[in-house]
């Protein structure tokens, strides 16, 4: 079993699960969150209670990588904890998450979701000036930006880290044009934008997002 828990301090957190498929009835293989500065303050596998055997191509976890790990009923208290000490929740393409914390009995408020793919998609069509907002995986949106480097995200502790650095990215553009931060709690500078990308860069380099 791989489970990690510290405090969290920080207002801000990024949430990725892996999950057994995209259907309301798939379950929750792993669970990691980070905080701001990109400090993982959980991670965990998870046991499916109902599933015995999946597509491991969804989430590259076979059912002998969760054998001995807890059941999400034992995550739950931990995963509750972070969440309600956390200000802003984000995370990308947040609806499956979401829909499947929820039916584990997770509680997310609402009004705290950030979901950084809608933000990144509105973001970059600002930013090219179509108008025209269309929907990026959260690989596509790392490769962006890396500036168009290639990288592969598996994994939710990858994802959530992954996750921050988008964040980072489309803040730092947003206030680049002069738009209003979509976050309410995020310290800007104009430096932002490089350090997104050096982020992003460690992560590609330390994470396995390469």
């Amino acid at each position: 079993m791989n489970t990690e828990m510290t405090s969290n301090n920080n207002g801000l957190i990024c949430l990725a699960i892996d999950a057994t498929g995209p259907q309301p009835d798939d379950e929750i293989l792993s669970a990691s969150i980070v905080d701001a500065g990109g400090r993982v303050i959980y991670q965990s596998m998870v046991r499916p209670m109902h599933l015995d055997d999946w597509d491991s191509g969804e989430s590259a976890i076979t059912p002998a990588d969760v054998a001995d790990a807890p059941l999400i009923g034992d995550c739950l208290p931990d995963i509750q904890r972070v969440i309600d000490s956390a200000d802003e929740v984000v995370c990308y393409d947040a609806g499956l998450t979401l829909r499947l914390l929820r039916a584990a009995g997770v509680e997310v408020p609402q009004w705290k979701v950030v979901d950084v793919s809608d933000c990144f998609a509105r973001t970059v069509a600002s930013m090219e000036g179509s108008g025209r907002v269309q929907r990026l995986s959260l690989t596509e949106a790392v490769s962006m930006v890396l500036g168009g480097e290639r990288v592969s995200v598996w994994g939710s502790e990858a994802a959530s880290l992954a996750t921050l650095a988008v964040l980072k990215w489309t803040d730092a553009v947003a206030l680049e044009l002069s738009q209003q931060s979509f976050l309410r709690r995020w310290t800007m500078s104009p430096a932002l934008i490089r350090e997104a990308r050096a982020t992003a860069t460690a992560f590609s380099q330390t994470r396995g997002l390469a």
